[in-house]
């Protein structure tokens, strides 16, 4: 996923919408 790609997943993820979570953690 791009979670381990970014400094800080929490502040990305605060960003993103439910959906958009659940589609990049498949990825």
């Amino acid at each position: 996923g791009h979670v381990k790609a970014t400094p800080r997943p929490h502040e990305t993820h605060a960003k993103h919408t439910p959906r958009t979570c659940q589609a990049h953690a498949k990825n």
